[in-house]
């Protein structure tokens, strides 16, 4: 089932709020839905659909509290592009 622009739209914001991570997760797994709520849109994502699992083994705050998030495939195709999108502290700065 395509994304919608609401749901896509909800994931955006999810994403500014900072509820949803930009930082690489530590695994990713992806297997069919187990019937919980999309962490990008808020949807369920039921037993017919393709749920990504981003998992991250530490807290925000580098705690050992891992956190977890469960995403529809096109919610997960939008966090994903954002995610990318981001700069990293490995980027290249030019040189005076």
């Amino acid at each position: 089932m395509p994304l919608s622009p609401e749901q896509r739209a909800r994931v955006l914001a999810n994403i500014s709020s900072g509820r949803l991570r930009l930082d690489p997760p530590t695994k990713m797994y992806a297997g069919f839905g187990a019937g919980r709520a999309c962490d990008g849109c808020a949807e369920v994502i039921d037993r017919t659909m393709v749920e990504h699992e981003a998992v991250y083994e530490s807290g925000r705050d580098g705690t050992s509290t891992g956190e977890v998030f469960h995403l529809h495939l096109g919610c997960a195709g939008v966090w994903d592009a954002a995610r990318r999108s981001q700069p990293t502290n490995q980027s290249e700065q030019p040189e005076e």
